[in-house]
């Protein structure tokens, strides 16, 4: 070898993404009795990864008719992209607003090409909810945003200071709100405080981008959108980035949409695709032919609603059986929240305690998944997280 300093002299270990990398920790914890609660991962009463049956049923449909491997277009899948957006936002809005939709490797390829899009096109800020998806920050920095926050929950909602503080952003900043199931929190706003919200956006001319990563894990797949919709109803230009590997359950198969309505839509979808082509290229095939052959057939699609409406039921019944077994008044909050996630009241000291004593593995904000709970484990957690509260 040369005997010239290497160029990459420089570098450090970044740290371990706080969710990812907990999962390495319990991934090499011997103890039988270990939980993971940080994983935004849904398993069934038995603790296995679930299969929707629609899913299932549509893949048999696929491997018997059969289908080439192909390359997909830029933009993704033609019928893909026509049911996801339908879904989104109903035949009504598709009709009659200016949407384009993009098929992207994820619900976090579609916040990185928006990005990567949006920043060349909007010079102010990025706000993100405090506290937000861990990722959200990351993604908007490396895109070349100042990202700052707005307050948004700490132990309730706090409506009163969003407002206050979304009323003071610009016409040149952008504001990512979650379209449902708040993560972390899972405190969602209601209609009539979208409504407020929508209003006070409009007022001050900022850009909304809402990001759906758990479309039918709240009420169900078509109310869930609900301010997405109120959004694209009263005027706003706006930006939707969906995940569908809580929705249908395909996790690795990194299938997303990308959707925008904005005053040119040929324009920006030219910029856009541009985008993905230097990126990418172009998305995965098999995640969205799943989802297409389940929302173009009726009996699947059925089935897909039910296996939402299963999972629905299961998070409702561990968060209400978690709370009644823990035994204290002041998380009754739990019991009302939506989706996966809730706070816990845990220092990073407590959350640290229970990983090194019972091996039950957590982030150091206290955020627990509701999904990882099943009858075999719910005393042994709620008695171990019980002494340290």
């Amino acid at each position: 070898m040369s005997d010239q300093k290497s160029r990459f002299e420089h570098l450090v270990e970044a740290p371990a993404d706080p969710i990812m990398g907990l999962q390495e920790q319990f991934r090499q914890d011997p103890r039988e009795e270990k939980v993971n609660l940080g994983i935004g991962l849904y398993k069934d009463e038995e603790g296995k990864s679930f299969l929707f049956p629609s899913v299932r049923d549509a893949l048999q449909r696929l491997y018997e008719r059969g289908y080439a491997k192909d390359y997909l277009p830029i933009d993704g899948d033609k019928g893909f992209i026509e049911e996801t957006l339908l879904l989104s936002f109903s035949k009504e809005l598709v009709e009659s607003k200016p949407l384009i939709g993009f098929q992207t490797p994820g619900g976090t390829g579609a916040l990185r090409i928006a990005a990567e899009f949006l920043s060349s096109e909007v010079k102010g800020k990025v706000y993100i909810s405090d506290p937000t998806w861990p990722n959200h920050r990351p993604i908007f920095e490396r895109a070349g945003f100042k990202v700052e926050s707005y307050p948004y929950y700490k132990g309730q909602l706090l409506f009163d200071e969003m407002k206050r503080a979304l009323a003071a952003v610009t016409s040149d900043d952008i504001v990512i709100f979650h379209a449902c199931c708040h993560n972390p929190s899972g405190e969602d706003l209601s209609l009539e405080q979208w409504q407020e919200i929508s209003d006070i956006i409009k007022a001050c001319g900022a850009l909304p981008l809402f990001d759906m990563a758990y479309q039918g894990f709240a009420e169900d797949p078509y109310k869930d959108p609900q301010a997405v919709q109120l959004f694209l109803r009263e005027g706003h230009e706006l930006f939707l980035c969906s995940s569908y590997s809580k929705s249908f359950g395909l996790y690795g198969e990194r299938v997303g949409l990308l959707a925008a309505s904005l005053s040119k839509p040929k324009e920006a979808a030219s910029q856009i695709r541009a985008q993905i082509r230097a990126l990418y290229s172009n998305p995965p095939l098999h995640g969205a032919q799943i989802i297409k052959e389940i929302l173009q057939n009726a009996a699947l699609k059925k089935q897909w609603e039910a296996d939402l409406a299963t999972i629905r039921k299961r998070i409702e019944t561990m968060r209400k059986s978690f709370v009644e077994m823990i035994g204290k008044s002041d998380l009754a909050y739990i019991t009302d929240g939506k989706g996966m996630f809730s706070f816990l009241p845990l220092t990073p000291d407590q959350v640290l305690s229970l990983q090194k004593e019972a091996g039950i593995y957590m982030p150091k904000s206290g955020r627990i998944s509701f999904c990882s709970l099943n009858q075999a484990n719910l005393s042994y957690v709620t008695k171990s997280i019980g002494r340290h509260l």
